[in-house]
């Protein structure tokens, strides 16, 4: 139920409200807003209904109850990611309404980096390293990194993939989007170098998935991006990439 992740995101939130953050958080009465916030409140209870599916009827509460992917309580594990991020959401607006350039280039390259770290670790799995300290030609090199034939999915730093699942597959196609977006836009170079990077090894990371679905999401993302280009070719530089 409670992991280091949630820990990271705790801490997060205790830095903020220590340093009054909350306190700063305005919402400007926009149509814009208006209607974000009718689709968040539908989107919400909505999550709450599966929620209380899930939930309901409770399993007796015994030492393995917030631990056993079977336990009615495991409804708790999977709905909190969206009460995280409802809560994390006023601060994400107020550093946009402060600053949208610095909120989009903190984004770009945050958003980047775990993308290139998680696909650093992918190569590890599929033995890419070991043939650099252990091939003896060009081939023995770059044979792990083309070998397509194995039935083994990358995980990656996932620790909910033990089971299966698509984890790894929904923070690529999370990712990938601003990664390239970072790399084709007006960004500083050391961000854009980081997003290329990312964009480059997070495509092979979709590729490795060995996911049909994925494989579909990702050129749908790609599709949507160009076209979001394409109709923002004549408007200059694109302010909001989130909206992609």
């Amino acid at each position: 139920l409670w992991d280091s992740f949630d820990l990271l995101l705790l801490t997060t939130l205790a830095g903020a409200i220590w340093q009054g953050c909350y306190r700063k958080v305005q919402f400007p009465q926009t149509r814009s807003n208006a209607l974000f916030v009718i689709t968040l409140t539908l989107f919400t209870i909505s999550w709450l209904l599966s929620l209380l599916i899930g939930l309901f009827p409770l399993d007796p509460f015994d030492a393995n109850a917030l631990s056993n992917y079977h336990s009615s309580y495991n409804a708790l594990r999977i709905g909190k990611s969206l009460l995280w991020a409802v809560i994390l959401l006023p601060l994400i607006h107020q550093a946009w309404h402060i600053d949208p350039n610095k909120a989009t280039k903190f984004l770009l390259a945050g958003a980047s980096t775990g993308l290139l770290l998680l696909g650093i670790f992918v190569l590890a799995e599929r033995g890419v390293f070991q043939a650099i300290s252990q091939a003896q030609n060009i081939y023995g090199l770059v044979g792990p990194i083309f070998n397509f034939s194995t039935t083994y999915r990358v995980t990656g730093l996932f620790a909910d993939m033990h089971t299966g699942g698509a984890a790894i597959d929904a923070y690529l196609l999370l990712c990938l989007p601003l990664a390239l977006y970072g790399a084709i836009s007006q960004q500083p170079n050391s961000i854009r170098i980081i997003c290329v990077c990312a964009s480059v090894i997070g495509l092979y990371s979709i590729l490795v998935t060995f996911s049909r679905a994925t494989y579909a999401a990702a050129v749908l993302a790609l599709a949507l991006i160009a076209v979001g280009f394409y109709l923002r070719a004549d408007a200059g530089r694109i302010k909001h990439p989130c909206l992609y």
